[in-house]
Formats: structure tokens, C-alpha cells, sequence
């Protein structure tokens, strides 16, 4: 009687083992009852200052591991509305936005990888455009100590030619 008891109670720990282990957390995206996402880890903690991916998109996770929307993160990325970082976009600042490479405002164009374009030339959608080190787009008129340019008007910024 003693050794079946003891066969009970080894299969009852055994179990107990193999039901916990199968509860093991893993990393996942979770909507809070406000709406707002976070990242858990694989031991269920939430994820803060660091991006996830999902699918084909990067999402930013505060500080306080909520996912940040409709706003600029280290004043290098933009995230959209939906979380997204945003990539091979122009983005408009207004004057005043806090969070934004230059809070001067103007545009920014993010490239393919999603960081703001600086210092320099780039050619968009077949025209040229030159930027400064915040990454706001130059326009009017434009010295780089050897030629002049001409930028547009501050909607426009494409070099002009002729």
C-alpha cells in the first residue's frame, strides 16, 4: 500500500511539472483594456525603449512599454497613427513640436531604413533635394562655398535647373 502511494504521489509531481512547464510565457503583443499595445517578454514582462517587429513593421515601445503612435522617436524615426515606423516618406513638422529633429519645423523626408536624411544631397522620385544635419529640407537659395543653387519655395525644395 505505501509503495502505490508513493507511485501517486511521484506521478502527481510529474504531472504538476509537465503542466508548468507548459504554461511558459512567450514574447507577444497584448492590447490593454484602454486600447493602447505593449510587448511582453518571454517571462511576461513588458518590453520599454526598443523596437519589436511585427510582420514587415518596426513598432517603438516607451518607456513605459506602451507602443508610441503618432509621434518622433530619438528625432530620428517617425511612428504613423497605427505604431508603424515609417519609411521612404516626407514628413511635415510644425513649428513648435518638441520630439522633432529640429523643432523649428519644416520637412523631413525618412529614407528606406526609416531614419531622417541629413547633411547633404539626396535625389527623391527623380529630384534633388539637399538637407541639413537636423534633416529639415533647405530651400531658397543655397551656397555650398563652390555653387548656387536654388531650393524652391519652402514647400517645394527641389533643386531648380536652367
Amino acid at each position: 500500500m505505501k509503495m502505490k502511494k508513493k507511485a501517486v504521489i511521484v506521478a502527481a509531481a510529474a504531472a504538476a511539472l509537465t503542466a508548468g512547464m507548459s504554461m511558459t510565457s512567450f514574447a507577444a503583443w497584448q492590447q490593454q483594456g484602454n486600447g493602447q499595445w505593449i510587448f511582453t517578454d518571454n517571462a511576461g514582462g513588458r518590453v520599454t525603449d526598443s523596437w519589436r517587429q511585427s510582420g514587415n513593421y518596426y513598432f517603438y515601445l516607451g518607456s513605459d512599454g506602451i507602443m508610441a503612435t503618432n509621434r518622433w522617436v530619438d528625432d530620428t524615426y517617425y511612428v504613423n497613427e497605427d505604431g508603424a515606423r515609417i519609411s521612404s516618406q516626407w514628413v511635415y513638422v510644425e513649428e513648435g513640436t518638441y520630439d522633432a529633429p529640429n523643432s523649428d519645423g519644416g520637412w523631413f523626408y525618412l529614407g528606406e531604413n526609416g531614419r531622417v536624411v541629413t547633411d547633404g544631397w539626396q535625389t527623391i522620385n527623380g529630384r534633388r533635394y539637399h538637407f541639413d544635419s537636423d534633416g529639415t529640407m533647405d530651400y531658397g537659395w543655397y551656397s555650398d562655398e563652390e555653387n548656387l543653387y536654388y531650393l524652391g519655395d519652402a514647400n517645394d525644395g527641389s533643386m531648380k535647373t536652367g
